[in-house]
């Protein structure tokens, strides 16, 4: 009996998971942009392609980011970019010697109060 109490339980947090994903979704306003981005990680510096959606969320822009576009019900991470963000080239950075530029010559780098991003786009068309 204990092994059922434990298959219900795990049943009623997943019914429970799923209700608040479809309550978090609903209240999200629809995305004004999406699209692969490759982004440079925080700890070990590795680029990896990242599906990313661009959002209003109350006067700010919201940047979340997936593994694929196939995987966008599990965010791995979102960013919550104000006016007080600041937006500049991978050349522009006081760190740009770090960056290999013909491979990421599409790239930016956004600074907000919480942490800095660094994203390249395949083509300009597609950074903008």
């Amino acid at each position: 009996t204990s092994s059922r109490r434990v298959g219900e339980s795990a049943a009623l947090g997943r019914r429970r998971r799923a209700r608040a994903s479809r309550c978090s979704m609903a209240a999200v306003s629809p995305p004004l942009r999406s699209g692969y981005l490759t982004k440079r990680g925080a700890w070990f510096k590795s680029w990896k392609k990242r599906w990313f959606v661009a959002t209003s969320d109350q006067g700010s822009l919201r940047i979340n980011y997936y593994k694929s576009e196939q995987m966008a019900s599990k965010e791995l991470g979102s960013l919550m970019v104000t006016q007080k963000a600041e937006v500049t080239d991978f050349i522009d950075a006081d760190d740009s010697k770090d960056f290999d530029h013909d491979r990421y010559k599409h790239g930016l780098r956004v600074v907000t109060k919480d942490r800095t991003l660094y994203l390249a786009a395949d083509t300009e068309e597609d950074r903008e």
